[in-house]
């Protein structure tokens, strides 16, 4: 993945890629705990516009909204708390 789409994407990936920390120096994040195929789904909403080859449902929404709250995606957040609200 290249790393501008995650600093665009997250504050917090950018951070992590940006500010020194061991991500910068080795261009590469680890992320424990988190699951491969959840971390592909992300990546999904990161792709600009009409692009973007996921869609909120309620088969995804929870974990969704775990990553989008912990790397401070705002706007994806706000998409599966809108979803939450009709179901």
């Amino acid at each position: 993945v290249h790393s501008a789409i995650l600093e665009a994407a997250s504050p917090v990936f950018a951070s992590m890629l940006t500010g020194g920390m061991k991500e910068t120096v080795e261009q590469a994040i680890c992320l424990p705990g988190k699951r491969k195929r959840d971390f592909e789904d992300v990546l999904g909403f990161l792709r600009p516009g009409s692009s973007r080859t996921m869609q909120i449902n309620e088969k995804n929404v929870d974990y969704l909204l775990q990553w989008f709250d912990e790397y401070q995606m705002l706007d994806l957040k706000s998409e599966c708390e809108e979803l939450l609200l009709t179901l």
